[in-house]
Order: structure tokens, then C-alpha cells, then sequence
């Protein structure tokens, strides 16, 4: 019985052995199947196939040995399947061979396009085999001049024609020492055509739009003189310089013939972004008082980057580039984050801030999650890096704008501030004089006398608050209270009154030349020819701040404003100023406003003053020296 039980069990164990080598052979060979078999592609009933990456097998060739017609020999063993639909082997000085099979088993011939959406691969070269015999051979490539590809565009374009009951296979042969990616596709002629048109319309939109908001904020700067507002527009530039170079769009527009110049022009925008956007946060933030550790930080990323800039003409490009990806992320959520901590203080231009730089990154997510398959292919995922980026560069011009604003209100709140305390504090003058008025009937000579002493203290001080103490001239104060006498006059009289702003040209240019003390000199002469071009005793002249001078004319029309304006700008242009080292002479810019009824128009005093304003910003940007008015 043992016996039997033991043969028994001896059959059965070899069948069951057996049985496991079947199964392990049929899952080789399944699996064999999976990794080495490539889709045969009929094109006949195919006209556009986007994300080709799946149906391509690739080789990787390390020592760059291969020829294509050893390639298209090789075992189909030797090839690896792509599990991606945008192909990336990162930085890799390998050459990688792509295999693509392709038919037509229709009866006519069928004309494609291969396209590769990345403009900064240094060799691409396509070639058509069929039954293993080359029949067509396409280079192309950053390394090769524009002119020199068979499509002219910024992206790689390979026609091919494959004719009826046919069957190709095209291999790609790609190197380069920056990242490897091969976004392609197979496009029909006609619809590459549209698609090709749309984005250039939308890429021409996306530049104009980013030059119109660079100029925009230029010109503010150049009134304003904020530096936030010129390292922002820095910012920009060095962006719109990025976006055309990774686009392709540079070299065929700027430089279609500056082989190998796409890899350094790429490399210098990434260090101008990072540069620029570090100096505009750390000034738009003022992270070197409020946040001293991302100040440094910052400023440690921003010396790396300019570091890297120079080191960008003799270190290997690869290098440099995998850097300032680094420091891009590090800064950015550096940036962000410095945001975030300032807006939840409070600082609603910060809040403005962090949204932008939010949609910024928001969109370019979108985008490379659209580029490596993982969302579909839509008009909005595919140009969502714009869209974020447009969205970030008006929040950011908004966030500016806010920033000055809040700074303005600052400014006004503290001179409440100081127009509450010169307040009080007269208060205080009038109940002592009040109190001393009480006593003066009780008190003998002397007090009358220290009375008659206070009184005469009193006037100087009044003219101390009222007198400019450089010019000797009327000051801003005096000017408030009179321009509001000679409004309300105007008013009841129903008679003219005329306003004249003065600007002495190019005057931080004395005081660099010859010093703050010539400086001085030309203010006090030129309060002196305007004191004696002034003739009647209702004129008031006064000294509006820095190098302005303004002069109230009551009772005085539009033409006979001008003519004095003029006459006092000739006076000026002809005189000598003097200093006790130099001689120089200087220019005036002038800015006139006359109001003829006043009642009937419902107009504000600030209506008069901000028509001189212009006037004189008019007279500074038609070339300065002359005078423009105006009747509101």
C-alpha cells in the first residue's frame, strides 16, 4: 500500500512540474510580447494623432556608436517600450533612437507631418525605411542654421509621404546636451496649417500684451521713480526673453543663424527672471526689515544666479541649467511664501501679490501636467502657462499700484496727524493770550510792557510759520490759506483768477554739478526775479515745494497770466545765477490755469491747482524751457 501511495504520488508530482513550465513559457512569452512588440499604425483612416509616445519604442545608444542602418537591423529584443505620451529622458548626453511603424492600406498616397513641440533639441534627424532600404533622410536640429529645416517653423516639422499599401518605419535619432523631450505628434498638412496660425496669433497676443504692461510701468517709473516699478519691468523682459527662447520663436525671428545660441540665451533669461523677480520682491515686500531671514536667503539665490550667469560661457550648460531650476523652486516658494506671511498681517497689496504669483504657477501646473499626458489636450491646458502668466503680470502691475496707494495714505494720515497737533497746540496760544488779556487790568507797565514784548514774539512766529526760511518768500502754508481766501473772493465777485506753477529745470542737475549750496543760491535768485516780475500788491507768490514756485493772480484773465508766465520764463532763461564758486544759468518749465466764473462752472479749488499741474507736466514733456496753460 505504501508502495502504491508512493508511485502515486511520484506521477503526479512530475505532471504537476510540468504543467509550471507551461504556464512559466506561455508568461515569457507573454511578457516578451508586451515589452518588444511595437503598434503598426494605419494612417489610411488616421488624420491626426497627438501624444505619439506610447506607440514608440526607443533604443538608448550611450557611446554614440550606432549608425541609423545598424539601428534598423538591430534585434527587436534590443528595443524598449514608452509608457509616456510626452518621451523624457531628462539630461542625458546619450543618443536615443525612436522606432515608429507606420502603413497606408488605403490606395492613394498620404501626406503627414511629424512634429516635435520642443525647440531646444541640439540633433534631430529623421529617417524613412522601407523594407529596411533608406528612402528619405531629414536633419535637423538648434545646431543647424534655420534656414537648413524642411518646415520653416519654431517647432521640428518632418513631412512624410507614404504611398498606397505601403508600410514604413521611421526612425528619430536625438541628442542634446539640455533636457530630453519629444512632445510629438502626427499632424495632417491642412490641419497643421490652422493649429500653426492660432498659435501664432496667440503667442503675437501674449508678447504684445507683456511689452504693453513693461511699457506701461516704465513710464510710471520714469514719473514716479519708484525702483520697484523698473525691476519688475526687468522682470518682464527677462520673462518675454524666456518665453521666445523656449519657443523657438527667437531663433527663427532674432537669431535664425546663431547656431548653439538658443542653450546660452536660455540660460541667461533664467538668471535675469530670477535676479529680477529676487530684487523686485525684496523691495515690493520689504523683506529687509520685516522678514531678515528670506532677505538673506534671497540674496544668497540671487548671487548663486549671477554667479551662474557668468559661469554660463566655460561650465557645462546641463549643470547651470539643473541649478537654476533648484533655485527657481527654492526662490519661489521662498517668494510665496514671504507673500503669504505678509498678506495674513494685513498688507492687501501683498494679498494682491501672492494671488498673482498663485496663478502664475496655477497655469504652468496646468500646462506641464496637459504636457505630460496627464490632463487632456484643450485649448486652455494647453496655453495655461500664458493664460497664468498674463493674469500674474496685471495682478502684479495692480499690486504696485495698490503699494503706492497705501503709501499715499500713509503720508496723508500723518499729516492729520501733525495739522491735529499745530492745532492744538494754536488752541493753547489763544486761551494763554486769553488768560493774559484777563490780567491785563490788574497787572502795572511792565506786565503791559512783557504783554506789548509776547505780541511782537507772536508775529515773528506767525512769520516763521508762514515765510519759507531759504527764499524769504511766502511758503506752502501761507500759499493754503491765501488761495482759499482769493477762491471764496473769486466766488462772491464772479471776477477772474489765474494760477502759475514754476519749475526750475533739470534741478537736481545744479546741485550735482555745483553742489547744495549753488542750489541754494539759484532757489534764492530765482524767488528774487519772480518777486520783482510780480508788480501789484494782490499777487502772492510763494514757494510750492523743492525747485516750484506759485503765484496766485486775482483779478487777472488767461492772456494776461501768460504773458506774465512768459516774461518771467525769458527773465529766467536770461539770467546769470551765481554761486561763490560758479556761474550758470538756468531754464524754467511753467504751468498756467485761469478760471473766468467760478459759480457757474461748480468748480473745486483743487480743479485750479491740478490744471496748473498739467500744464506744467505738458510744458516738461514737450522739452521743458516754455509755458502751457489752460482755461478750465
Amino acid at each position: 500500500m505504501i508502495y502504491l501511495l508512493g508511485k502515486w504520488y511520484a506521477k503526479y508530482t512530475d505532471l504537476l512540474l510540468q504543467s509550471i513550465k507551461v504556464i512559466a513559457i506561455l508568461v515569457f512569452l507573454l511578457f516578451t510580447y508586451n515589452v518588444y512588440a511595437i503598434e503598426l499604425i494605419d494612417l489610411s483612416n488616421v488624420q491626426t494623432i497627438e501624444g505619439l509616445g506610447r506607440k514608440l519604442q526607443y533604443f538608448k545608444d550611450e557611446q554614440h556608436r550606432f549608425s541609423a542602418f545598424e539601428i534598423i537591423n538591430l534585434n527587436q529584443n534590443s528595443w524598449n517600450n514608452i509608457d509616456e505620451e510626452v518621451p523624457n529622458f531628462g539630461f542625458d548626453d546619450s543618443s536615443f533612437w525612436l522606432q515608429l511603424k507606420l502603413k497606408n492600406s488605403s490606395s492613394e498616397t498620404i501626406d503627414k507631418y511629424i512634429t516635435i513641440d520642443y525647440p531646444l533639441l541640439d540633433h534631430v534627424d529623421l529617417f524613412v525605411y522601407q523594407d529596411r532600404t533608406l528612402v528619405n533622410e531629414i536633419k535637423s536640429g538648434d545646431n543647424l542654421k534655420f534656414d537648413q529645416r524642411p518646415i520653416k517653423n519654431r517647432n521640428f516639422i518632418f513631412p512624410i509621404k507614404i504611398s498606397a499599401n505601403q508600410q514604413i518605419t521611421v526612425l528619430l535619432n536625438i541628442k542634446s546636451e539640455g533636457a530630453i523631450q519629444v512632445p510629438i505628434s502626427m499632424l495632417d498638412p491642412v490641419e497643421f496649417d490652422n493649429v500653426n496660425s492660432l498659435d501664432l496669433i496667440i503667442q503675437s497676443l501674449f508678447i504684445g500684451a507683456m511689452f504693453a504692461v513693461a511699457i506701461y510701468n516704465f513710464i510710471l517709473f520714469i514719473f514716479i521713480r519708484e525702483s520697484s516699478y523698473i525691476y519688475y519691468v526687468a522682470y518682464i523682459l527677462s520673462y518675454c526673453l524666456f518665453h521666445l527662447t523656449i519657443r523657438g520663436l527667437s531663433f527663427r525671428l532674432i537669431w535664425p543663424n546663431g547656431i548653439g545660441l538658443n542653450e546660452k540665451m536660455l540660460g541667461i533669461s533664467l538668471c535675469a527672471i530670477i535676479c529680477f523677480a529676487i530684487l523686485f520682491s525684496i523691495k515690493f515686500l520689504n523683506l529687509k526689515y520685516v522678514h531678515k531671514a528670506c532677505y538673506f536667503i534671497l540674496l544668497f539665490i540671487f548671487c548663486t544666479a549671477f554667479t551662474l550667469f557668468i559661469s554660463l560661457f566655460f561650465v557645462h550648460y546641463s549643470f547651470v541649467i539643473q541649478t537654476l531650476v533648484i533655485l527657481i523652486i527654492t526662490g519661489s516658494v521662498i517668494i510665496f511664501g514671504a507673500g503669504i506671511s505678509q498678506w495674513l498681517k494685513g498688507n492687501q497689496s501683498a494679498k494682491i501679490y501672492s494671488i498673482a504669483w498663485a496663478a502664475f504657477w496655477i497655469g504652468a501646473s496646468l500646462n506641464g501636467l496637459n504636457k505630460f499626458g496627464f490632463l487632456p489636450r484643450t485649448f486652455f491646458t494647453e496655453y495655461a502657462t500664458l493664460i497664468g502668466t498674463i493674469i500674474e503680470v496685471f495682478l502684479l502691475s495692480l499690486a504696485l499700484a495698490e503699494r503706492i496707494n497705501a503709501e499715499k495714505r500713509n503720508n496723508l494720515q500723518l499729516k492729520e496727524i501733525a495739522l491735529k497737533h499745530e492745532k492744538k497746540a494754536l488752541e493753547i496760544q489763544v486761551k494763554a493770550n486769553e488768560e493774559l488779556e484777563e490780567r491785563v487790568q490788574s497787572r502795572t507797565r511792565d506786565l503791559e510792557k512783557a504783554m506789548n514784548e509776547l505780541s511782537v514774539v507772536n508775529v515773528e512766529l506767525n512769520n516763521l510759520r508762514t515765510v519759507d526760511s531759504l527764499t524769504q518768500i511766502k511758503n506752502r502754508a501761507f500759499f493754503d490759506e491765501t488761495i482759499y481766501k482769493e477762491w471764496r473772493r473769486a466766488s462772491r465777485s464772479d471776477v477772474s483768477l489765474s494760477l502759475v506753477i514754476v519749475d526750475i529745470d533739470f534741478f537736481k542737475k545744479i546741485n550735482d554739478t555745483y553742489g547744495h549750496l549753488a542750489g541754494d543760491e539759484a532757489l534764492k535768485q530765482i524767488a528774487q526775479i519772480l518777486s520783482l516780475a510780480i508788480n501789484r500788491s494782490s499777487d502772492t507768490l510763494a514757494r510750492y515745494g523743492g525747485e516750484e514756485f506759485i503765484i496766485i493772480l486775482p483779478h487777472t484773465n488767461y492772456d494776461g497770466a501768460m504773458k506774465l508766465a512768459e516774461k518771467i520764463r525769458l527773465t529766467c532763461e536770461q539770467s546769470v545765477l551765481r554761486s561763490r564758486n560758479a556761474e550758470f544759468s538756468v531754464t524754467v518749465s511753467i504751468g498756467v490755469s485761469s478760471v473766468e466764473d467760478v459759480l457757474e462752472k461748480e468748480l473745486e479749488i483743487s480743479d485750479l491747482i491740478d490744471s496748473a499741474d498739467k500744464a506744467l507736466y505738458r510744458s516738461k514733456e514737450n522739452g521743458r524751457n516754455q509755458v502751457n496753460g489752460e482755461i478750465i
